[in-house]
């Protein structure tokens, strides 16, 4: 027996003074939504569980 998730996150800790964008890519449905503002550090993303979802972090030139 398991317990259904409504929800996923994931952690993430960046490389010291770099900042990162990060977009959410629905690999099924052929999809790519950047989420807003920037993270840098420690950070953890949450999103809504569904299948076949893909995280893509982008580090920005400063």
């Amino acid at each position: 027996m398991g317990t259904y998730l409504n929800e996923w996150s994931r952690e993430f800790e960046g490389e010291s003074g770099a900042r990162y964008k990060v977009s959410v890519v629905d690999t099924w449905g052929m999809t790519e939504e950047e989420l807003p503002g920037t993270f840098e550090g420690k950070f953890r993303i949450d999103l809504p569980s569904k299948q076949y979802m893909m995280l893509r972090l982008t580090k920005l030139e400063v």
